[in-house]
């Protein structure tokens, strides 16, 4: 049984996290999109004792937002990536996600925001979670040019011209 959730409305709780459910259908212009948050491959059962998502699974649950982003479904893709980094220490397997890649799902959800406010009259509030999550990224990875790059343009949009340029000659290679 198929049943269909609207995540962009409402705060993420445990209780509503993708890594909660099993199937969620997003409706689009052009049909009915279907994901599997179980992450699990067709032909094997999660053999984990103590039930955390393996590096695998984690992959295919980011593959997932990274899709939704490109559909354009950026508040589904943003709760997937805030249900992935809200339980990361304790939902998946030790080592399954790394720094590294703790790095490109922040810069990943700067993106998001960033997308999202481009869509709003006004960007502010966008801004400074994309400007957050920018940072958070570079924390994590300080040669992350995506998350310099959103940063630089979360500045932009905050009319602070020096830090932006900053952020955005960290970009050059």
């Amino acid at each position: 049984l198929s049943f269909q959730r609207d995540f962009s409305k409402r705060k993420m709780t445990t209780e509503s996290s993708p890594l909660k459910q099993t199937e969620v259908q997003i409706s689009t212009p052009n049909g009915i999109i279907t994901t599997n948050l179980a992450a699990q491959d067709d032909n094997s059962e999660n053999t984990n004792n103590n039930n955390k998502y393996t590096k695998k699974q984690y992959l295919t649950i980011k593959k997932q937002a990274n899709n939704l982003y490109k559909n354009g479904h950026f508040a589904n893709a943003l709760n997937y990536y805030n249900a992935i980094l809200e339980n990361y220490n304790t939902r998946f397997e030790v080592n399954a996600i790394s720094n590294d890649e703790l790095s490109k799902l922040y810069s990943n959800k700067a993106m998001v925001y960033f997308c999202m406010g481009q869509q709003q009259q006004t960007k502010n509030e966008y801004s400074k979670e994309c400007l957050q999550s920018a940072i958070k990224s570079i924390e994590y990875d300080e040669n992350n040019i995506k998350g310099h790059y959103y940063a630089g343009k979360a500045y932009f949009n905050l009319q602070k011209y020096t830090e932006s340029i900053k952020a955005y000659k960290k970009c050059e290679i």
